[in-house]
């Protein structure tokens, strides 16, 4: 998940044809993984409801690359439809899986998601392949079902025997006559592949291959009431959500590894930074202020992070505007902020659905800390003050939509104190155009009320906010800790409470 999340078209050659296909992905080096969305019969990849699509988007957005492509005459593809038999769909898909893996060198483990029919292509496809590691059905037909369609009597088109569709295209009569030759339990894989399943509970076309899959005993899920086609947007968006959950499971890529990568919200791209450690159930969650980034003040998450993550999850995001993320910082505001802490909040909470959140805060992050204590386990906040950048300006500054800070530097010598609460010194936080409704929304916090309401832990430099034994004083007027000799302690007074808070979690466990 190194890059943005691009959608190449692409072109496979496929005898003297091309098959059209898009593939979703962060070209991120370290992911091996490729989900290829199989299509039954008459599918293709971007049917007119865009479900193949939406699945491809969701699970790229969450870090995996998907694959999404037509058949032979089929979708945006040239070519006679009738053409195709249970042997050349197969053999499309293996000879697409091929291309694909040698023209994108990192990628050489294989998902297939079978949709319909599409999964006995699946099943046959990977029999002939050693790279293919799971297979996945959804409402996939394995075995002979109960109820089937009405097939009209054959004719002969071009010296051919096909049968009307009714669906606007012919379809080969070997299809029916060799139906039964292709069902799965006449498939043998040598390879160790996983196996799961999304069922609909009111899909009496699958009816039987649900029956067989948990005969298999092979996982699976069901969206109760759903179709074979997931025709309602409630039952796409389950299905969506259950693909999305296996994949993290099934893949850990990042475990024990650094990686920086984008995430879209509803208006920006957000850059994360994420350690993960397979041992832990715990997530640290860095939220850095106003004229920060990801790193902190001086680098203070960094440096707290290069020690958490041997044992804990790490996440340090920027918000819009800052660091590495897109957005204008006269565009911020403190609905934006909130917007993308839950955003990122409920990612991490997807990629580890029982995941403990301990928020870290520096800034004007503290206020949304505060404001947010329910999504978090625990929580610590550093330096928490009142902002009176608002308060202090004059009345005609108040009235404009937007204020540079290097106006406010030339002009009071409150302005470094001010911007040391928001979250950083001269040299950091000089030459940034904010919302004066913004900074109007930041002093409406008041820090007093805060603590009294607060039951997280804290450092303040104030000694009369000591009013909880689990606030903790620190010398340091400005309340960044850039002194080294504040900040070693700092530091390990916040591994301290890291510790406790986790060996309680573990004492509880056992």
């Amino acid at each position: 998940m190194n890059e943005r999340v691009n959608e190449v078209n692409l072109a496979f050659n496929y005898k003297s044809e091309t098959i059209n296909a898009v593939l979703h992905t962060s070209f991120n080096l370290s992911n091996s993984y490729v989900t290829i969305i199989v299509p039954g019969l008459f599918g293709d990849r971007g049917d007119s409801r865009a479900m193949f699509t939406r699945i491809a988007r969701n699970l790229s957005i969450n870090g995996f690359s998907v694959l999404r492509f037509d058949f032979f005459g089929g979708g945006s593809n040239f070519g006679n439809y009738s053409e195709n038999d249970f042997d050349s769909f197969i053999d499309q898909l293996n000879e697409i899986t091929s291309q694909l893996l040698s023209a994108f060198g990192f990628i050489n483990k294989v998902i297939y998601i079978g949709f319909s029919e599409g999964l006995k292509f699946a099943f046959h496809a990977a029999a002939k392949r050693n790279d293919v590691v799971a297979i996945l059905s959804c409402n996939g037909l394995c075995v002979e079902e109960s109820y089937l369609e009405k097939i009209n009597r054959p004719k002969i088109k071009k010296g051919k025997m096909v049968y009307d569709s009714n669906f606007g295209a012919w379809i080969n009569w070997s299809i029916v006559e060799k139906y039964k030759e292709y069902f799965v339990d006449n498939c043998r894989l040598d390879q160790q592949v996983d196996f799961f399943g999304v069922y609909s509970t009111s899909d009496n076309l699958s009816e039987n291959s649900r029956a067989f899959w948990m005969q298999k005993k092979w996982p699976l899920e069901l969206i109760p009431q759903a179709d074979h086609l997931y025709t309602k947007n409630l039952w796409v968006q389950d299905l969506i959500d259950i693909l999305v959950q296996w994949h993290y499971r099934k893949i850990r890529y990042i475990s024990a590894e650094e990686s920086e990568f984008f995430l879209h919200t509803r208006q920006n791209r957000i850059c994360l930074k994420l350690v993960e450690n397979e041992q832990s159930s715990d997530y640290i969650l860095f939220l850095h202020g106003l004229f920060q980034n990801k790193s902190g003040p001086g680098f203070l998450f960094t440096q707290m992070a290069n020690i958490f993550h041997k044992h804990h999850n790490i996440c340090m995001f920027d918000f819009p505007s800052s660091g590495d993320s897109d957005g204008k910082s006269e565009d911020l505001t403190y609905e934006l902020m909130k917007e993308v802490l839950l955003f990122v909040v409920n990612y991490l909470k997807q990629r580890k659905p029982n995941v403990r959140i301990i928020g870290i805060s520096s800034g004007s992050s503290n206020y949304l800390l505060f404001d947010n204590q329910d999504i978090f386990d625990h929580t610590i906040m550093l330096f928490p003050e009142n902002s009176n950048m608002w308060n202090n300006l004059g009345c005609d500054e108040k009235l404009v939509p937007m204020i540079d800070t290097s106006d406010l530097y030339n002009k009071y010598i409150w302005t470094e104190e001010e911007c040391c609460i928001l979250g950083n010194v001269r040299n950091r936080s000089k030459g940034i155009s904010l919302s004066t409704n913004f900074l109007k929304r930041l002093s409406e916090f008041n820090s007093c009320q805060m603590l009294n309401e607060y039951d997280g832990f804290v450092f303040v430099n104030r000694k009369e906010y000591l009013i909880r034994e689990n606030f903790i004083y620190v010398n340091d007027k400005q309340g960044l800790a850039m002194s080294a000799q504040t900040r070693d302690k700092l530091i390990a007074d916040v591994t301290n409470i890291i510790n406790n808070i986790t060996s309680e979690k573990e004492d509880y466990d056992d």
